[in-house]
C-alpha cells in the first residue's frame, strides 16, 4: 500500500523525535569544538581553551589520507593480479569523479565525512548511481539531519533538512519536481526511505515532501538491494537503555555515537572555568578595588585619574586612600592546573604530538605517545574503512547486476568469485613507523622488512607491489652496460638499414661492421680475438729465447 503525504511526514517526524537527545548532544560537542565562550560576562575576564579545536585538527589530519580501493592481495592467484589492479583503478576513477563533482559545491567529500564523524560521532553518506549508470553520486549529509531505524538491517531512514529556496529550486529542476506551493528559507524537506519485506525479497521505497507537498510519490527502487544511505554511530558506549538508571532511559541515544572530545568534555569545561577564575584574579590584582576615608563629601580621587602615570592627589590630615586587600591566592591552584593538564592528555592527544617536547624522549616514551594517539583515532579510523568498503561493494554489486559502465569503464574479466573490495589503510602517525622499526632492530639486529611491506607502509597508493618491483628491476637492467650494448647494436643495425634503403651502401656496410663488432664484444668473441692478437705481439725475453745457431765460418 502506497504511503500518503501525511504518512511520509508523520513517519519522518517520528524518527526525528526519537533521536532528539542525540541531536542536543551533538550541538554541545560542536559548541566546544567551535570554542564558544560560554563563560563570558560583561566587564569580566573569561577564557576558552583551544585544546578541543587543536585536537580536532590533529586527529583530522591523521585520518584524512589517501584511501585505497582494492582486493586483498593474499586471496589472489597470479592470473587474477592484473584484473584486480584494473578493478582498483576503476574505483579510483569513480571516487575521483565523485569528489570532483562534490567540489563544484565548494566542499570536499572525504573531508566532510571525517569532520562530521569527529564532531558528532556519526557518519551519514548518500551514495547511488545515476539513472543510466554512467556516473555515481556521493553526498556527505550532516548526521544531525538524518534519522535511522534498524532492525536486522537499516529498515527506515529520514533526511529532514531546510536547504533554502535556491537549493530546493535546483533540486526540483534536477529531479523534475513540480512544486505548486510557495517556498521560504525555512521550508522543510522530508526525504523518507523505507524497506518493505516479504519472505523471499525486500523492496526499497522512497518518497519526498517539500513542506506539506509530496513532490515524489511512493516509488519502489528495484535496482537497490539496500537503502542507499550509509549511516552508523562511532566511538560511543554499547548500552541501548537497559543499563540506564531511573529516568535516563533515553540517554543512550546521545551516547551510542560520540564525538572524539566526549571523554574530555567535562575536563575542558573545568579548564575553562579554572583559567577564567585565574584571569579574574590577575585582573583584580592589577586593577584592585580602592577605598577613600575623608570627613568631607568631596571625592578625593576620580576613577579615571587613579591609574594615570604621575598622577598627584591632594588629601587633608584625616583623608586616606588605599587598596582593598583581596584574599590570598591558594597555592594549590598550581597543582590543580597540573592535574587538569594531565587529565586533558589522558583523554586526548598528548601535547607531544603538537611538537611540545620539553626534553629528549626515549623510544619507549614516544611509543606510548603514539599508542595513545592511535587509541583515540582507532574507532573513527575503523569507521571510515567500514564506510568506504560498504560503498565500494554496494557500487560493485550494482555495476555487476545492471551491467553499468561508469565513466566508460566496464568490469575487468577473470575476477575471482565472491569479490569483496576493501578500503583498509594504515594510520600515518608522525614518528610511529621509525620508532617501531628502531625498537625491532634493537631487539633483533638482523630484523628487516620485505620490499612489499615497506611499500604497503610508506606508499599505500602503490596497488601492485609485485609490478612495481618488476619495474625497479627493469630500471636497474637499463643502467647495466650490457643493456647499453644491446641498444647500440639495434641502433647501428637500424641506421645501416636506413642508409642501404637510401642507396648509401658504403655507409651501410660501415654501420653493419660496427654492429658486428659491438655484437662480438657482447658475446665475447671480440675479446678472444683481441687476446690472441696481443699474445702474438708479445716480445720474448733474451734469457727465455732458444740458443742462436752459429753462422757458416763463424767460430764459437
Amino acid at each position: 500500500m502506497a504511503l500518503s503525504a501525511s504518512d511520509v511526514q508523520t513517519r519522518a517526524l517520528t524518527l526525528k523525535r526519537f533521536w532528539q537527545r542525540r541531536d542536543l548532544k551533538m550541538k554541545d560537542w560542536y559548541e566546544q569544538i567551535k570554542m564558544v565562550d560560554t563563560l563570558a560576562q560583561k566587564d569580566m575576564e573569561s577564557f576558552v581553551g583551544n585544546d578541543p579545536r587543536a585536537s580536532y585538527n590533529l586527529v583530522l589530519s591523521i585520518l584524512n589520507q589517501k584511501i585505497p580501493h582494492r582486493l586483498p592481495p593474499a586471496k589472489l592467484d597470479v592470473d587474477q593480479v592484473r584484473p584486480a589492479t584494473e578493478l582498483s583503478d576503476m574505483f579510483d576513477v569513480i571516487w575521483m569523479e565523485m569528489q570532483e563533482s562534490y567540489r563544484l559545491r565548494g566542499r570536499h567529500l572525504i573531508d566532510d565525512i571525517i569532520k562530521y564523524l569527529l564532531a558528532t560521532g556519526w557518519y551519514s553518506v548518500f551514495a547511488a548511481p545515476t539513472m543510466d549508470g554512467a556516473a555515481f553520486i556521493a553526498e556527505a549529509w550532516n548526521p544531525i539531519t538524518v534519522y535511522p531505524r534498524w532492525s536486522d538491517i537499516l529498515s527506515e531512514c529520514a533526511h529532514v533538512f531546510t536547504p533554502g529556496v535556491a537549493a530546493i529550486q535546483h533540486m526540483a529542476l534536477r529531479n523534475g519536481w513540480v512544486i505548486r506551493s510557495g517556498l521560504a528559507d525555512n521550508t522543510i524537506v522530508y526525504d523518507y526511505w523505507w524497506v518493505e519485506r516479504s519472505v523471499t525479497a525486500l523492496e526499497v521505497h522512497n518518497s519526498i515532501m517539500v513542506g506539506s507537498e509530496q513532490v515524489k510519490v511512493d516509488t519502489a527502487h528495484e535496482e537497490f538491494d539496500r537503502i542507499p544511505i550509509f549511516i552508523f554511530p562511532i566511538g560511543g558506549l554499547p548500552d541501548t537503555g537497559e543499563l540506564a538508571k531511573g529516568r535516563r532511559g533515553d540517554e543512550w541515544k546521545a551516547e551510542i555515537g560520540q564525538s572524539f572530545i566526549a571523554t574530555n568534555e567535562n575536563v575542558y569545561r573545568t579548564v575553562n572555568k579554572w583559567w577564567t577564575y585565574m584571569l579574574q584574579l590577575v585582573r583584580d590584582t592589577a586593577q584592585a578595588r580602592t577605598f577613600e576615608k575623608s570627613p568631607s563629601s568631596t571625592q578625593i580621587v576620580k576613577p579615571e585619574e587613579w591609574y594615570q602615570r604621575g598622577a598627584h592627589f591632594k588629601m587633608g590630615p584625616q583623608d586616606d586612600v588605599g587598596f582593598i586587600t583581596p584574599p590570598t591566592i591558594p597555592v594549590e591552584l598550581r597543582q590543580v592546573q597540573l592535574d587538569l593538564e594531565a587529565m586533558e592528555q589522558r583523554g586526548g592527544p598528548s601535547w607531544t604530538m603538537f611538537g611540545s617536547v620539553q626534553q629528549r624522549m626515549t623510544a619507549y616514551a614516544m611509543s606510548q605517545v603514539v599508542a595513545t594517539t592511535n587509541q583515540i583515532a582507532k574507532p573513527y579510523h575503523n569507521g571510515i574503512i567500514d564506510l568506504v568498503t560498504d560503498i565500494d561493494n554496494f557500487f560493485y554489486r550494482m555495476i555487476k547486476k545492471k551491467k553499468f559502465r561508469p565513466y566508460g569503464i566496464g568490469l575487468p574479466e577473470n575476477l575471482p568469485p565472491g569479490v569483496r573490495l576493501t578500503a583498509e589503510y594504515e594510520l600515518r602517525i608522525p614518528g610511529d613507523l621509525i620508532q617501531r622499526a628502531t625498537t625491532a632492530r634493537m631487539l633483533n639486529p638482523e630484523f628487516e622488512l620485505s620490499d612489499e611491506r615497506i611499500m604497503a607502509e610508506l606508499f599505500p597508493e602503490i596497488k601492485n607491489p609485485t609490478e612495481e618491483l618488476a619495474n625497479v628491476r627493469a630500471g636497474k637492467a637499463r643502467k647495466n652496460p650490457v643493456y647499453a650494448t644491446i641498444s647500440l647494436v639495434e641502433a647501428l643495425k637500424q641506421e645501416a638499414q636506413l642508409l642501404r634503403e637510401a642507396g648509401d651502401h658504403e655507409g651501410a656496410e660501415l654501420f653493419e661492421k660496427a654492429a658486428e663488432r659491438a655484437e662480438q664484444e657482447l658475446t665475447g668473441e671480440g675479446q678472444q680475438q683481441q687476446q690472441q692478437q696481443q699474445q702474438q705481439k708479445v716480445r720474448v725475453r733474451p734469457e727465455n729465447a732458444a740458443p742462436r745457431q752459429p753462422r757458416t765460418g763463424e767460430v764459437r
